[in-house]
């Protein structure tokens, strides 16, 4: 989140504020809303279930305790079950959209949940950076809402399922891993390459895709990871063959062809330059034949 704000004319909390009806969740309830300038939520005790909050347009303001937070487009809120919920629209702002979920988590997201930033009591917030994480999360935030408006059985556990992904996305951004410092355009490469497995690698088609031209998309590669696209390319084909000899009976020619080349000699040859054995030295080692 951003740095506590104390400056902003914005009354203090007082205790015959009314509090903001809710009712604890099952299991999950999301929705998303543009709220105006009068829109504000006090719950002193808490809501008795987790909420998360993420702001996609506009601006919020957060008060916990003494401090005042400002959300814009990428900041992720989550209040456990029993921390005050103050917040409202930020009236510099005039306008705040967020997708939000009352929630109750499985027990394996308590790491997810409690590595993120403490803003302050029961609150923990975080600012979903690069745009692509932020926009990966609203995104998932979206599908659980999508889920719960289906008629399908167990539609609770898919809007959780979807739920998850976001928590996971936050700690993409908390770890702040060379992912998110690498170049959104070389991001967007690598991705292309780990879904283009049968395909031939072509320079030019991966700079088109991209919005670069080859050159610079050659030089901004290796510059963004150390190595040129095309060797980026065979390693992931490579570590595909690897699993697929691993995992499947597929013989040597069949993964040749899912992993992009046409000839099986070709493939045996590179395979065991990059690992030092062939292909089937490495099923027999493993398998026993």
């Amino acid at each position: 989140m951003d740095r506590p704000v104390k400056d902003l004319h914005y009354p203090a909390t007082m205790a015959f504020q009314k509090t903001t009806p809710h009712t604890r969740v099952e299991s999950i309830y999301a929705d998303e809303f543009l709220e105006g300038k009068s829109y504000k939520v006090w719950r002193p005790e808490g809501g008795g279930d987790w909420l998360v909050i993420l702001t996609v347009k506009g601006s919020g303001l957060l008060t916990c305790g003494n401090e005042k937070h400002i959300t814009s487009p990428g900041h992720l809120i989550v209040f456990s079950p029993v921390a005050a919920q103050d917040y409202r629209t930020n009236p510099q702002a005039g306008k705040w959209g967020i997708i939000w979920a009352h929630f109750i988590p499985r027990p394996h997201w308590s790491l997810l949940l409690d590595f993120l930033p403490e803003l302050g009591p029961g609150v923990r917030g975080l600012n979903l950076q690069p745009e692509e994480v932020a926009n990966s999360a609203a995104a998932a935030l979206r599908r659980s809402i999508q889920a719960l408006r289906r008629t399908l059985p167990g539609k609770e556990d898919f809007a959780l399922n979807a739920l998850e992904e976001v928590f996971l996305w936050a700690d993409v951004a908390r770890e702040k891993s060379g992912w998110t410092h690498t170049d959104s355009r070389i991001r967007k490469a690598m991705d292309y390459l780990g879904q283009q497995f049968t395909q031939p690698f072509a320079l030019e088609t991966l700079a088109r895709h991209c919005g670069l031209s080859p050159s610079r998309m050659a030089h901004l590669f290796r510059k963004e990871t150390g190595t040129t696209p095309q060797k980026f390319s065979e390693a992931l084909r490579i570590e595909r063959a690897r699993q697929l000899l691993l995992r499947t009976t597929a013989t040597v020619g069949e993964i040749a062809g899912l992993c992009g080349y046409e000839d099986a000699f070709y493939f045996t040859r590179r395979f065991k330059l990059a690992t030092g054995k062939s292909p089937r030295q490495l099923r027999e080692e493993n398998l026993g034949g």
